[in-house]
């Protein structure tokens, strides 16, 4: 009854207002303001919950040598450092649908290694990124691994792919399916960067037949929203206006040169730092003549911009615990999940993981006792509630409690681009995995859904 309630919740109020302060330094903890969107001799693997370990590798930073061999579409600096670079690419498109192609970079030759699939990989840029993202890992794949194939291709609406219409993040996995029909590729194993990342996941639970391995880097699911926020997003995304005169197509800055743009590509990188010749790689590739002449412009599709509808929680949730391949997850110290570390602790530490669950629990109960009727929306933005951050963190946990195969590789630092700042530290860090999925063939698994 409603006197019973309002006594129920006047006795929580008595019991809990002398902890108010403590459980307020709680949820106010200054590591929880998100942002929006080497390896070593020490060896530390942490068990958090059934089947879900943690490698980290740790040791001061190494110079990463210099570039002997590239070949961009355009002249690139001599400036421009990287690994050294023995194997060759050759650019493709693949007809994935009617009237509509997919740009790839392809090391290797995809028609080899038919004998040990798990060595023929694709790979996944992130958002707003293209496949030269890759530019320096898949070589080193290619030489110190064992890979025989490395495809890196431009999403749609990135790179030198074609745009369409929408852009929905299950598009994604489709394009990823055709990409595989059209090289005739049974299975393989997936490499993923950060939307990429999350875009491997999904393959990899959807389609566990045709996925060996998953090797996702900053990528920890998609977004995904509330039942509170679904409804916005779809106000959001059905307000918007696109571009539509051609003289409004393109909604891109005009950069002067390639060393413009890579200068403003490289302050746009989360966490960490990138150098203006490291951006290099993503410039030369998504960069084309501005419609004037006057300069440059990015070749995405300005309606990635656009507002989406996110997928719900427990579609994430879902979606790892169908996981079924090997699955490793690289974050760097200083990436995209930094401010997740609460209190220095390593995101998804066993000691994360209590002070998570132990912070969300009274962040609900907090939240009871203002207003039991308002529920607690999970929410990273800048100016969330702690209260919505330690439920987003909580989200994480809850996702990684759900797999069975999945590995976490830290790295001292590489910003949100590690496999691109830091790639021979990030390549060693994830060597063990490598060796560990890689010394027996992988075995495709029947999909149970």
């Amino acid at each position: 009854s409603a006197k019973t309630f309002c006594s129920t919740r006047a006795t929580c109020m008595r019991l809990l207002t002398p902890s108010a302060p403590l459980i307020l330094s709680l949820l106010a903890v200054p590591s929880l303001a998100f942002a929006p969107l080497g390896g070593g001799a020490c060896l530390i693997r942490n068990r958090v919950a059934p089947g879900f370990v943690c490698r980290h590798l740790s040791s001061s930073p190494r110079p990463v040598a210099a570039l002997e061999t590239s070949a961009f579409p355009r002249s690139v600096p001599s400036t421009l450092t990287a690994v050294r670079m023995e194997v060759a690419y050759k650019e493709e498109r693949y007809k994935i649908a009617e009237n509509f192609e997919i740009a790839a970079r392809v090391w290797g030759d995809p028609k080899g290694g038919a004998e040990k699939p798990q060595h023929r990989w694709i790979a996944l840029h992130g958002w707003a990124d293209n496949a030269g993202t890759f530019d320096l890992l898949a070589p080193l794949l290619m030489e110190k691994h064992g890979a025989t194939c490395v495809v890196c291709y431009d999403a749609a609406g990135h790179g030198l792919s074609d745009h369409r219409q929408f852009y929905h993040a299950s598009d994604a996995v489709t394009d990823a399916v055709r990409v595989m029909d059209a090289l005739e590729w049974e299975n393989c194993s997936v490499l993923g960067h950060s939307l990429g990342g999350c875009t491997s996941q999904a393959l990899a639970a959807a389609l566990p037949e045709r996925i060996l391995r998953v090797l996702a880097i900053e990528a920890m699911g998609w977004f995904a929203s509330d039942g509170e926020t679904i409804l916005s997003q779809i106000r959001s995304a059905a307000l918007h206006q696109p571009k539509r005169t051609p003289e409004q197509k393109s909604s891109w800055t005009t950069y002067k040169d390639l060393d413009a743009a890579a200068e403003r590509r490289a302050k746009q990188n989360i966490g960490g730092s990138m150098a203006k010749e490291t951006a290099m790689h993503l410039v030369t590739r998504g960069t084309k003549p501005s419609p004037g002449g006057s300069g440059l412009i990015w070749t995405s599709d300005p309606k990635i911009l656009a507002p989406t509808v996110r997928m719900g929680e427990e579609v994430m949730r879902a979606m790892f615990a169908r996981i079924r391949a090997p699955h490793a997850i690289v974050l760097a110290a200083d990436g995209m999940f930094k401010r997740g570390q609460l209190f220095k602790m390593p995101l998804l530490s066993p000691q994360w993981a209590v002070t998570v669950s132990a912070g969300y629990f009274l962040a609900r109960v907090w939240q009871w006792i203002k207003n039991p009727f308002k529920p607690v929306v999970s929410d990273i933005s800048k100016g969330a509630t702690a209260a919505g951050q330690l439920k987003f963190l909580h989200n994480l946990l809850q996702r990684f409690r759900r797999t069975s195969t999945c590995e976490v590789i830290r790295v001292e630092d590489g910003g949100h681009h590690p496999h691109l700042t830091r790639v021979a530290d990030t390549l060693a860090a994830a060597t063990p995995w490598l060796l560990a999925t890689s010394s027996t063939p992988v075995k495709p698994v029947e999909p149970d859904v």
